[in-house]
């Protein structure tokens, strides 16, 4: 029985997990003790993302992520409880939560792709943990008792588990320029969150009104974009441009205005992320790999604005060089990106999806290579069984397809979805029709 189907989205569990690390690991509310080297945010996420790169690159080690994710979740609730009683060794301990929340993370967020609509479902999720961050942040009591709310948070996606789908038979290797894309942009995020948010604390003329401009790049991002990861990707950029410009300015306004930008970017990034991780032949896998970018970014943006070499302007030289590393990046993969035979050595038969028929690219993600080849088979009219023998894998992973495919292409079954395939495949085989794409 799917997670939908038992009343228990996916969504639910990925945005308690989302919420505690807003509100404790990542310097959020709930984090009130004095900042000691390295920097707090760096001595969590730099563990967390080493563990990440592990779960993504070893599939022997994947297949520990439902032991692993329980044993670490009740780990991490522990430590997040004992924090405020830890009167040193801080870094030690954030490295250890850093360590044990990373197997739980990926399966948090592997398994929206068992939802009927993963990118929406995901997208809501972190605009409710930021929403409710607010709030959080009005929690009375000492710190021990908002610790133990903090944890109660971790303790959520344990409660009723939803795992993630099963991993297909021979999933593909993700674009190792994207990942270190990811990489290079999300470090110009950590500068900034280590210099331009205690300086926007200063002067913020509506504090909280930042999450705003995040709310409104995500739900953009999945609604006016349509989920496309391209221009979602675009404007992320654009926004960390123009929030380094204004910030250089360095004025009240400039601060302001620069935090506003910077949070609409990450908004923007953030469903970038979502799409590319879920666009995955094994969205596992792509997540562990994706986030292990991510938050290695992040923690080494963060390091690198401590550095002796942020003085005077020093932090915008620093943001533009990450930006431009990113950029750089980027344009490795577009001209390394060629079709057929030339791609990765192999052959047009292999890169073409079973029948090469060719399928629509709508709704809020592209049909991973794999989704094209049940749409594919359902398009010969082969049962889930014979499409199953077929591809390789089992019946139920034939049926995780088919819902992430209805999603996708936003139908309700597989007689919409035939309907919909049937006259581009009829106008494709015809003579002057247009090439499969």
């Amino acid at each position: 029985m799917s997670a939908m189907r038992s009343g228990y989205r996916p969504a639910i569990p990925f945005a308690a997990f989302v919420l505690w690390l807003l509100v404790f690991p990542l310097q959020g509310p709930f984090f009130a003790l004095e900042s000691t080297p390295p920097p707090p945010l760096a001595a969590f996420l730099l563990p967390h993302a080493a563990v990440l790169a592990l779960l993504g690159l070893s599939a022997a080690v994947r297949r520990l992520l439902m032991p692993a994710s329980v044993a670490g979740g009740v780990a991490a609730a522990g430590l997040t409880v004992l924090y405020p009683f830890v009167t040193a060794g801080h870094g030690l301990v954030l490295a250890l939560l850093g360590t044990v929340s990373a197997p739980l993370s990926v399966r948090v967020a592997g398994a929206l792709a068992r939802s009927d609509r993963p990118l929406v479902e995901g997208a809501w999720a972190l605009v409710a943990a930021n929403l409710l961050l607010p709030l959080a942040a009005r929690l009375p009591g000492p710190a021990g008792l908002r610790l133990s709310a903090a944890a109660a948070l971790v303790l959520v996606p344990l409660w009723r588990p939803v795992t993630p789908p099963p991993a297909p038979a021979a999933p593909r290797l993700l674009h190792g320029a994207h990942l270190g894309f990811l990489t290079a942009i999300y470090a110009l995020n950590g500068v900034f969150y280590e210099r331009l948010f205690p300086a926007y604390a200063q002067v913020a003329w509506l504090p909280g009104a930042e999450l705003a401009a995040y709310v409104g790049a995500m739900l953009a991002a999945v609604y006016l974009v349509g989920g496309r990861a391209k221009p979602a990707l675009v404007l992320g950029v654009a926004f960390g441009f123009a929030a380094l410009a204004v910030f250089r300015a360095g004025s009240v306004a400039g601060v302001n205005a620069g935090m506003g930008l910077m949070q609409g970017g990450s908004g923007f990034l953030d469903a970038f992320v979502l799409a590319y991780c879920l666009g995955q032949p094994d969205p596992v896998r792509g997540f562990a790999l994706g986030l292990a970018s991510v938050c290695g970014g992040l923690g080494l943006g963060c390091l690198a604005a401590h550095g002796p070499w942020v003085t005077g302007d020093g932090v915008p030289l620093l943001g533009a060089f990450f930006v431009n590393g990113a950029l750089l990046v980027l344009y490795a993969v577009s001209v390394g990106e060629v079709p057929g035979a030339a791609r990765a050595g192999g052959s047009a038969a292999e890169e073409a999806p079973t029948g090469a028929l060719p399928l629509p690219r709508l709704g809020a993600v592209p049909l991973s290579s794999r989704e094209q080849e049940v749409a594919a088979c359902m398009l010969q009219g082969l049962s889930n069984r014979a499409i199953a023998d077929r591809l390789g894998i089992s019946p139920s992973s034939v049926q995780t397809y088919a819902r992430r495919i209805y999603a996708k292409v936003e139908v309700s079954g597989r007689d919409e979805l035939l309907e919909r395939l049937r006259p581009a495949a009829r106008e494709a085989r015809s003579p002057g029709g247009a090439a499969p794409g």
